[in-house]
């Protein structure tokens, strides 16, 4: 079995989309709309990470109300991880404290995989060039004009 094929639009905001391979593809069309916070995320971590991150996603067209679930996901991760985190600082004895350190590795997995997904981390962030989708190319302006 082969690689997972990347959506159209991932190809070109991280500029690997190539015409002469990738232009005959027909990608779902997802909306436009913002992501929406799902009234069952009620954990108060999760929902400021949401508060966090969604909007700016958003704003930067990387997440659409059809990425709300791995969004949620991710500030679900987010959420455990730091619990996790706090109850390894307050764990009493060896036990206590390998559980949380257990618990932590297992959320901050999870998490992070997801926010390279979303572009959250320094390398992935890197990678993804957002560009303007009705933006005329150099050659588009020459040759049909601005």
């Amino acid at each position: 079995m082969g690689r997972i094929p990347k959506p159209t639009r991932e190809l070109k905001i991280t500029g690997q989309y190539r015409k002469d391979r990738h232009g005959d593809r027909v990608d779902p069309q997802l909306t436009a709309g913002q992501p929406r916070m799902p009234r069952w995320l009620t954990d108060r971590g999760a929902k400021d990470m949401w508060r966090r991150i969604a909007p700016p996603l958003y704003k930067a067209r990387i997440a659409t109300q059809e990425d709300a679930l791995a969004l949620t996901a991710l500030c679900e991760w987010w959420s455990e991880w730091r619990k996790a985190y706090r109850a390894m600082q307050r764990a009493d004895g060896v036990d206590e404290r390998l559980a949380a350190q257990t618990m932590a590795r297992r959320a901050w997995g999870e998490a992070s995989e997801l926010m390279k997904r979303f572009g959250l981390t320094p390398v992935d962030r890197a990678r993804i060039k957002v560009t303007d989708a009705d933006a005329k190319t150099e050659t588009e302006i020459k040759f049909f004009g601005a």
